[in-house]
Protein backbone atom coordinates (compact mmCIF):
# COMPACT_ATOMS: atom_id res chain seq x y z
CA UNK A 1 0.00 0.00 0.00
CA UNK A 2 1.48 3.35 -1.09
CA UNK A 3 1.68 6.54 0.99
CA UNK A 4 -1.10 8.05 -1.12
CA UNK A 5 -3.33 5.09 -0.34
CA UNK A 6 -2.52 5.46 3.36
CA UNK A 7 -3.56 9.10 3.26
CA UNK A 8 -6.88 8.05 1.72
CA UNK A 9 -7.73 5.84 4.71
CA UNK A 10 -10.86 7.33 6.23
CA UNK A 11 -10.91 7.63 10.05
CA UNK A 12 -12.52 4.79 11.95
CA UNK A 13 -16.07 5.44 13.07
CA UNK A 14 -15.19 4.63 16.67
CA UNK A 15 -12.37 4.74 19.23
CA UNK A 16 -11.83 3.20 22.65
CA UNK A 17 -13.13 5.22 25.59
CA UNK A 18 -11.11 4.42 28.72
CA UNK A 19 -13.53 5.65 31.37
CA UNK A 20 -11.25 4.72 34.30
CA UNK A 21 -8.38 6.68 32.80
CA UNK A 22 -10.75 9.61 32.13
CA UNK A 23 -12.03 9.70 35.71
CA UNK A 24 -8.57 9.26 37.24
CA UNK A 25 -7.10 12.20 35.33
CA UNK A 26 -6.51 15.14 37.70
CA UNK A 27 -7.22 17.73 35.02
CA UNK A 28 -10.57 16.13 34.21
CA UNK A 29 -11.45 16.01 37.90
CA UNK A 30 -10.95 19.78 38.08
CA UNK A 31 -13.30 20.40 35.12
CA UNK A 32 -16.93 21.28 35.69
CA UNK A 33 -19.66 19.46 33.80
CA UNK A 34 -19.74 22.02 30.96
CA UNK A 35 -15.99 21.80 30.37
CA UNK A 36 -16.16 17.98 30.35
CA UNK A 37 -18.85 18.02 27.68
CA UNK A 38 -16.86 20.45 25.52
CA UNK A 39 -13.71 18.37 26.04
CA UNK A 40 -15.42 15.25 24.68
CA UNK A 41 -16.68 17.16 21.64
CA UNK A 42 -13.12 18.31 20.89
CA UNK A 43 -11.79 14.75 21.24
CA UNK A 44 -14.34 13.59 18.65
CA UNK A 45 -13.24 16.41 16.34
CA UNK A 46 -9.58 15.39 16.67
CA UNK A 47 -10.41 11.75 15.88
CA UNK A 48 -12.20 12.90 12.74
CA UNK A 49 -9.68 15.49 11.48
CA UNK A 50 -6.42 14.45 13.19
CA UNK A 51 -6.13 17.68 15.21
CA UNK A 52 -8.12 20.71 16.36
CA UNK A 53 -7.69 24.44 15.87
CA UNK A 54 -6.00 26.61 18.49
CA UNK A 55 -8.46 29.44 17.82
CA UNK A 56 -11.09 29.76 20.54
CA UNK A 57 -13.73 31.03 18.12
CA UNK A 58 -13.28 27.98 15.85
CA UNK A 59 -13.44 25.65 18.86
CA UNK A 60 -16.70 27.32 19.94
CA UNK A 61 -18.08 26.79 16.42
CA UNK A 62 -17.09 23.09 16.52
CA UNK A 63 -18.86 22.58 19.87
CA UNK A 64 -21.83 24.78 18.96
CA UNK A 65 -21.47 27.01 22.01
CA UNK A 66 -21.05 30.78 22.48
CA UNK A 67 -17.49 32.08 22.19
CA UNK A 68 -17.75 33.52 25.70
CA UNK A 69 -18.45 30.07 27.12
CA UNK A 70 -15.46 28.56 25.30
CA UNK A 71 -13.20 31.40 26.50
CA UNK A 72 -14.30 30.76 30.07
CA UNK A 73 -13.94 26.95 29.96
CA UNK A 74 -10.86 26.59 27.70
CA UNK A 75 -8.31 27.09 30.54
CA UNK A 76 -9.72 23.93 32.18
CA UNK A 77 -9.13 21.90 28.99
CA UNK A 78 -5.97 23.45 27.55
CA UNK A 79 -3.61 21.23 29.56
CA UNK A 80 -5.06 18.12 27.86
CA UNK A 81 -3.80 19.16 24.40
CA UNK A 82 -0.33 19.64 22.88
CA UNK A 83 0.83 21.75 19.93
CA UNK A 84 1.92 19.94 16.76
CA UNK A 85 4.17 22.70 15.42
CA UNK A 86 1.65 23.77 12.77
CA UNK A 87 -0.60 25.86 15.00
CA UNK A 88 -2.88 22.86 15.63
CA UNK A 89 -3.59 20.96 18.86
CA UNK A 90 -3.92 17.27 19.65
CA UNK A 91 -4.46 14.95 22.62
CA UNK A 92 -1.49 12.57 22.97
CA UNK A 93 -3.47 9.58 24.28
CA UNK A 94 -5.99 9.76 21.44
CA UNK A 95 -3.22 10.17 18.86
CA UNK A 96 -1.39 7.12 20.23
CA UNK A 97 -4.58 5.08 19.80
CA UNK A 98 -4.93 6.32 16.20
CA UNK A 99 -1.33 5.29 15.43
CA UNK A 100 -1.93 1.77 16.73
CA UNK A 101 -5.24 1.39 14.87
CA UNK A 102 -3.79 2.69 11.57
CA UNK A 103 -0.83 0.28 11.81
CA UNK A 104 -3.24 -2.64 12.23
CA UNK A 105 -5.43 -1.47 9.35
CA UNK A 106 -2.45 -1.10 7.01
CA UNK A 107 -1.21 -4.56 7.97
CA UNK A 108 -4.62 -6.12 7.34
CA UNK A 109 -4.93 -4.32 4.01
CA UNK A 110 -1.54 -5.59 2.84
CA UNK A 111 -2.30 -9.11 4.03
CA UNK A 112 -5.66 -9.02 2.29
CA UNK A 113 -4.04 -8.00 -0.99
CA UNK A 114 -1.41 -10.73 -0.87
CA UNK A 115 -3.98 -13.30 0.22
CA UNK A 116 -6.25 -12.40 -2.71
CA UNK A 117 -3.37 -12.82 -5.17
CA UNK A 118 -2.53 -16.25 -3.77
CA UNK A 119 -6.17 -17.37 -3.97
CA UNK A 120 -6.40 -16.25 -7.61
CA UNK A 121 -3.21 -18.16 -8.45
CA UNK A 122 -4.49 -21.32 -6.74
CA UNK A 123 -7.82 -21.06 -8.60
CA UNK A 124 -6.05 -20.83 -11.99
CA UNK A 125 -3.80 -23.77 -11.12
CA UNK A 126 -6.77 -25.87 -10.05
CA UNK A 127 -8.64 -25.03 -13.28
CA UNK A 128 -5.65 -26.01 -15.46
CA UNK A 129 -5.09 -29.36 -13.77
CA UNK A 130 -8.78 -30.25 -13.91
CA UNK A 131 -8.70 -29.93 -17.71
CA UNK A 132 -5.56 -32.12 -17.91
CA UNK A 133 -6.10 -35.12 -15.62
CA UNK A 134 -2.88 -36.78 -14.51
CA UNK A 135 -2.12 -40.41 -15.35
CA UNK A 136 -1.73 -42.72 -12.34
CA UNK A 137 1.86 -42.76 -11.07
CA UNK A 138 1.88 -46.59 -11.13
CA UNK A 139 1.20 -46.58 -14.87
CA UNK A 140 4.07 -44.16 -15.37
CA UNK A 141 6.51 -46.43 -13.63
CA UNK A 142 5.22 -49.52 -15.42
CA UNK A 143 5.43 -47.97 -18.86
CA UNK A 144 8.85 -46.49 -18.17
CA UNK A 145 10.38 -49.86 -17.23
CA UNK A 146 8.66 -52.26 -19.70
CA UNK A 147 11.22 -54.01 -22.03
CA UNK A 148 10.78 -53.68 -25.77
CA UNK A 149 9.80 -57.22 -26.84
CA UNK A 150 9.92 -56.94 -30.61
CA UNK A 151 10.33 -54.60 -33.53
CA UNK A 152 6.61 -54.61 -34.22
CA UNK A 153 6.02 -53.10 -30.78
CA UNK A 154 8.49 -50.22 -31.23
CA UNK A 155 5.76 -47.77 -32.12
CA UNK A 156 3.86 -48.75 -29.00
CA UNK A 157 7.06 -48.44 -26.95
CA UNK A 158 7.57 -44.97 -28.38
CA UNK A 159 4.11 -44.00 -27.22
CA UNK A 160 4.83 -45.45 -23.78
CA UNK A 161 8.04 -43.41 -23.48
CA UNK A 162 6.15 -40.30 -24.46
CA UNK A 163 3.55 -41.08 -21.82
CA UNK A 164 6.28 -41.66 -19.22
CA UNK A 165 7.85 -38.35 -20.13
CA UNK A 166 4.51 -36.65 -19.68
CA UNK A 167 4.14 -38.34 -16.30
CA UNK A 168 7.52 -36.98 -15.18
CA UNK A 169 6.44 -33.49 -16.23
CA UNK A 170 3.21 -33.91 -14.30
CA UNK A 171 5.13 -35.16 -11.24
CA UNK A 172 7.31 -32.05 -11.48
CA UNK A 173 4.16 -29.93 -11.61
CA UNK A 174 2.99 -31.61 -8.40
CA UNK A 175 6.28 -30.81 -6.69
CA UNK A 176 6.15 -27.17 -7.78
CA UNK A 177 2.59 -26.84 -6.54
CA UNK A 178 3.60 -28.40 -3.21
CA UNK A 179 6.48 -25.93 -2.88
CA UNK A 180 4.15 -23.02 -3.63
CA UNK A 181 1.70 -24.16 -0.98
CA UNK A 182 4.54 -24.54 1.53
CA UNK A 183 5.84 -21.07 0.70
CA UNK A 184 2.34 -19.63 1.06
CA UNK A 185 2.02 -21.20 4.52
CA UNK A 186 5.45 -19.85 5.44
CA UNK A 187 4.42 -16.35 4.30
CA UNK A 188 1.25 -16.59 6.36
CA UNK A 189 3.35 -17.48 9.39
CA UNK A 190 5.65 -14.51 8.77
CA UNK A 191 2.67 -12.20 8.49
CA UNK A 192 1.21 -13.49 11.75
CA UNK A 193 4.59 -12.95 13.40
CA UNK A 194 4.72 -9.40 12.03
CA UNK A 195 1.23 -8.69 13.36
CA UNK A 196 2.31 -10.00 16.75
CA UNK A 197 5.32 -7.67 16.74
CA UNK A 198 3.09 -4.73 15.88
CA UNK A 199 0.79 -5.64 18.77
CA UNK A 200 3.73 -5.95 21.20
CA UNK A 201 5.14 -2.59 20.11
CA UNK A 202 1.76 -0.92 20.56
CA UNK A 203 1.38 -2.41 24.06
CA UNK A 204 4.87 -1.28 25.08
CA UNK A 205 4.14 2.22 23.82
CA UNK A 206 0.92 2.33 25.88
CA UNK A 207 2.67 1.04 29.02
CA UNK A 208 5.47 3.57 28.55
CA UNK A 209 2.92 6.39 28.33
CA UNK A 210 1.43 5.29 31.67
CA UNK A 211 4.90 4.99 33.20
CA UNK A 212 5.69 8.54 32.03
CA UNK A 213 2.59 9.81 33.81
CA UNK A 214 3.47 7.94 37.00
CA UNK A 215 7.02 9.30 36.98
CA UNK A 216 5.74 12.84 36.39
CA UNK A 217 3.33 12.52 39.33
CA UNK A 218 5.90 11.02 41.73
CA UNK A 219 7.15 13.57 44.32
CA UNK A 220 10.84 12.92 43.61
CA UNK A 221 11.75 13.04 39.93
CA UNK A 222 15.10 11.27 39.71
CA UNK A 223 16.61 8.30 37.77
CA UNK A 224 13.91 8.54 35.09
CA UNK A 225 14.94 5.60 32.89
CA UNK A 226 15.09 3.22 35.85
CA UNK A 227 11.80 4.65 37.04
CA UNK A 228 10.09 4.07 33.68
CA UNK A 229 11.32 0.47 33.42
CA UNK A 230 10.11 -0.25 36.94
CA UNK A 231 6.68 1.32 36.50
CA UNK A 232 6.19 -0.58 33.20
CA UNK A 233 7.02 -3.83 34.98
CA UNK A 234 4.67 -3.21 37.89
CA UNK A 235 1.78 -1.88 35.78
CA UNK A 236 2.00 -5.08 33.73
CA UNK A 237 2.18 -7.11 36.94
CA UNK A 238 -0.92 -5.43 38.39
CA UNK A 239 -2.86 -6.04 35.18
CA UNK A 240 -1.90 -9.72 35.12
CA UNK A 241 -2.60 -10.35 38.81
CA UNK A 242 -5.93 -8.52 38.82
CA UNK A 243 -6.90 -9.67 35.32
CA UNK A 244 -7.56 -6.13 34.10
CA UNK A 245 -6.46 -4.19 31.03
CA UNK A 246 -3.18 -2.28 30.80
CA UNK A 247 -5.11 1.00 30.86
CA UNK A 248 -6.98 0.02 34.03
CA UNK A 249 -3.72 -1.08 35.67
CA UNK A 250 -2.01 2.16 34.58
CA UNK A 251 -4.86 4.26 35.97
CA UNK A 252 -4.65 2.36 39.26
CA UNK A 253 -0.89 2.88 39.52
CA UNK A 254 -1.20 6.59 38.70
CA UNK A 255 -3.87 7.00 41.35
CA UNK A 256 -1.67 5.35 44.00
CA UNK A 257 1.32 7.51 43.06
CA UNK A 258 -0.79 10.66 43.30
CA UNK A 259 -2.25 9.57 46.65
CA UNK A 260 1.27 9.02 48.00
CA UNK A 261 2.44 12.37 46.61
CA UNK A 262 -0.43 14.22 48.32
CA UNK A 263 -0.03 12.39 51.66
CA UNK A 264 1.07 14.01 54.90
CA UNK A 265 4.02 11.60 55.01
CA UNK A 266 5.52 13.16 51.88
CA UNK A 267 4.62 16.66 53.05
CA UNK A 268 6.61 16.11 56.27
CA UNK A 269 9.56 14.30 54.66
CA UNK A 270 12.59 16.22 53.32
CA UNK A 271 12.89 15.92 49.53
CA UNK A 272 16.20 14.04 49.73
CA UNK A 273 14.67 11.49 52.10
CA UNK A 274 11.84 10.47 49.76
CA UNK A 275 12.64 7.08 48.16
CA UNK A 276 13.62 6.84 44.50
CA UNK A 277 10.54 6.05 42.36
CA UNK A 278 11.96 2.66 41.33
CA UNK A 279 12.74 1.80 44.97
CA UNK A 280 9.23 2.81 46.01
CA UNK A 281 7.55 0.71 43.31
CA UNK A 282 9.81 -2.35 43.74
CA UNK A 283 9.00 -2.35 47.46
CA UNK A 284 5.30 -2.61 46.55
CA UNK A 285 4.37 0.60 48.37
CA UNK A 286 1.62 1.27 45.82
CA UNK A 287 -0.29 -1.50 47.62
CA UNK A 288 0.03 0.25 51.02
CA UNK A 289 -3.07 1.50 52.81
CA UNK A 290 -3.49 5.27 52.79
CA UNK A 291 -3.14 5.23 56.59
CA UNK A 292 0.48 4.13 56.18
CA UNK A 293 1.20 7.45 54.47
CA UNK A 294 -0.28 9.56 57.29
CA UNK A 295 2.07 11.05 59.87
CA UNK A 296 0.80 10.36 63.39
CA UNK A 297 -0.25 13.42 65.37
CA UNK A 298 1.94 14.21 68.36
CA UNK A 299 0.39 14.01 71.86
CA UNK A 300 -0.17 17.58 72.96
CA UNK A 301 1.61 18.54 76.19
CA UNK A 302 -1.11 20.89 77.33
CA UNK A 303 -4.71 21.69 76.61
CA UNK A 304 -3.69 25.36 76.34
CA UNK A 305 -2.09 26.67 73.13
CA UNK A 306 1.65 27.15 73.40
CA UNK A 307 2.91 30.70 73.16
CA UNK A 308 6.69 31.07 72.73
CA UNK A 309 8.28 33.00 75.58
CA UNK A 310 5.46 32.32 78.01
CA UNK A 311 5.76 29.59 80.63
CA UNK A 312 2.46 27.72 80.50
CA UNK A 313 3.55 24.85 82.75
CA UNK A 314 1.74 24.88 86.09
CA UNK A 315 4.23 23.98 88.79
CA UNK A 316 3.78 20.92 90.93
CA UNK A 317 1.32 19.17 88.60
CA UNK A 318 2.44 15.50 88.28
CA UNK A 319 0.02 14.68 85.45
CA UNK A 320 1.22 17.68 83.46
CA UNK A 321 4.87 16.69 83.93
CA UNK A 322 4.11 13.16 82.72
CA UNK A 323 2.33 14.57 79.66
CA UNK A 324 5.32 16.82 78.95
CA UNK A 325 7.75 13.92 79.12
CA UNK A 326 5.64 11.83 76.74
CA UNK A 327 5.43 14.68 74.26
CA UNK A 328 9.15 15.48 74.46
CA UNK A 329 10.09 11.86 73.80
CA UNK A 330 7.78 11.64 70.79
CA UNK A 331 8.75 15.06 69.37
CA UNK A 332 12.48 14.35 69.68
CA UNK A 333 12.08 11.11 67.70
CA UNK A 334 10.13 12.98 65.00
CA UNK A 335 12.77 15.69 64.91
CA UNK A 336 15.55 13.11 64.49
CA UNK A 337 13.67 11.59 61.55
CA UNK A 338 13.16 15.01 59.99
CA UNK A 339 9.35 14.71 59.91
CA UNK A 340 8.34 16.97 62.82
CA UNK A 341 5.79 19.70 62.13
CA UNK A 342 6.55 23.37 62.69
CA UNK A 343 4.07 23.61 65.58
CA UNK A 344 5.46 20.57 67.41
CA UNK A 345 9.02 21.85 66.93
CA UNK A 346 8.08 25.19 68.48
CA UNK A 347 6.46 23.43 71.46
CA UNK A 348 9.52 21.17 71.90
CA UNK A 349 11.90 24.12 71.83
CA UNK A 350 9.80 25.90 74.42
CA UNK A 351 9.82 22.88 76.75
CA UNK A 352 13.57 22.35 76.34
CA UNK A 353 14.22 26.00 77.18
CA UNK A 354 11.92 26.01 80.23
CA UNK A 355 14.20 23.76 82.35
CA UNK A 356 11.37 21.23 82.63
CA UNK A 357 12.61 18.96 79.86
CA UNK A 358 14.46 15.78 80.90
CA UNK A 359 18.05 15.47 79.67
Amino acid sequence: MTDEELKQLSPLGYYKWHWQMFRANRRVQRMDYIARGLYRELLDEQWSDGSISSDVAELADICGCPVEVMQEKWPQMAGCFLEDGRGRLYNQTLEDQRTVKDAIRVKLAKNGGSGGSQKAFNAKLKLATSKQPLAPASNCKKEAHEPQASTENQSLSGNSLATASNCHIEEKSREEKSREITNAHRNDGDEREDASEVKKAARLKNLTAWAERCHAAYPRKIAKQDSLRTFIKHISKVGKERKISDDSAGAYMLGRVEAYRDSSLVANTPADKIPYPATWANAGHYEDEDAAWTVASAPRPSSKPFEPGINIRPSGDPSQAESDRAFIEFARSQRDKGVISAHDLAVLNGLENSNTAPN
